[in-house]
């Protein structure tokens, strides 16, 4: 009986080596690593406010209205 706990608790550790190693060598590419789009649309934001009405207004870092400096 403790031969057998022994083979399946030894059998889960190799699996679970296993799975880690595939996971780390999956994405090497750079297509496969997720895009951050919020810097392109803060960027776009800032370019889209109205001069005239927004004249002491930008749009801060993490693209929410501010005052100029």
């Amino acid at each position: 009986m403790k031969t057998i706990i022994f083979l399946v608790v030894l059998s889960l550790f190799i699996f679970s080596i296993y799975y880690i190693i595939s996971l780390k060598g999956r994405c090497k590419t750079p297509k496969c690593e997720s895009k951050d789009n919020r810097v392109e649309g803060i960027q776009r934001a800032q370019k889209n406010l109205h001069p005239h009405y927004n004249k002491n207004v930008d749009r801060g870092a993490s693209g929410r209205f501010k005052r100029k400096a």
